[in-house]
């Protein structure tokens, strides 16, 4: 009975969906809370979900579903704020996610996903993505994380093949702006801009409010020459998120030198703050 609360916990009726597959977040008795955990675009969004993922584990504690739900909200909080404890919350809901539930591949690529980002530790992240990949090779949240994580440390090849994998598998999911924001970062390392600037305009088009995704949609038009229309969104990607600068990103994300390079430089040449 302890499994059946928890999930009533974190369903919002018919319409709701288990946090710990980012389909959806419902609230409690039936009322659809409107938030999307595979949709987040500010540290507010996550703010809904996290009592009610709380509520989850207060029920029942080894809960991973909901453990990989509150790493995912609260690394975009971190993404966000750069509250250490927000960082140190994250890796570790990912840890026990990891832990406690080791065969369920979408709750492994998220932990994954968080490990490599908020602790650095891509070692262990890509184990995990490993893991969940032998689970599921067609999970598109395993896909999506691991071309990400991949293409931030410079695997432009295994990057590219796993975005195009989970684009083929899955064309209409909602996670697809992470598997072309892989692929934006992979072409714009290997100088291919065009490509890039098709695979971040994609990004954009899925998650439009989201800001990282217009990054890199900003460097795809550096390298295309296209200087004005760069500017033009730059100056929308500070207006999603006035505290951006470029070295707050880097905090964020552990990239390959070669790879922030790449995209340091465009960012600076579209006018983007250094601090």
């Amino acid at each position: 009975m302890e499994g059946r609360a928890a999930d009533d916990a974190v369903r919002g009726g018919d319409r709701g969906q288990l946090l710990g597959i980012p389909d959806g977040v419902a609230g409690a008795a039936g009322q659809p809370r409107g938030v999307r955990v595979d949709r987040f675009e500010a540290a507010e969004d996550a703010a809904h979900a996290i009592p009610l993922l709380q509520k989850a584990l207060a029920l029942e504690p080894g809960y991973a579903a909901a453990h990989a739900a509150l790493a995912w909200c609260h690394h975009f909080r971190f993404r966000f704020g750069l509250a250490e404890e927000d960082r140190l919350t994250a890796v570790s809901h990912a840890r026990a996610a990891i832990a406690r539930d080791a065969d369920d591949p979408t709750d492994l690529g998220i932990a994954g996903f968080v490990i490599a980002m908020d602790e650095q530790d891509c070692a262990t992240a890509l184990s995990v993505f490993d893991r969940a990949l032998n689970l599921s090779n067609s999970n598109g949240i395993a896909l999506c994380s691991s071309a990400l994580v991949l293409s931030f440390m410079g695997k432009r090849d295994l990057a590219i093949e796993r975005a195009e994998r989970a684009l083929r598998l899955s064309p209409f999911d909602s996670l697809n702006y992470l598997a072309h924001n892989a692929l934006a970062i992979s072409h714009i390392v290997a100088g291919n801009h065009e490509a890039a600037y098709q695979a971040s305009l994609q990004s954009v088009q899925l998650n439009p409010r989201f800001s990282v995704c217009r990054l890199f949609l900003v460097a795809a038009l550096i390298g295309l020459g296209r200087e004005s229309e760069a500017q033009r969104q730059a100056g929308t990607v500070l207006e999603l998120d006035p505290r951006f600068s470029i070295g707050r990103f880097r905090v964020t994300v552990g990239f390959e030198p070669e790879v922030f390079t790449a995209l340091a430089d465009a960012w600076r040449s579209a006018g983007l703050p250094e601090v």
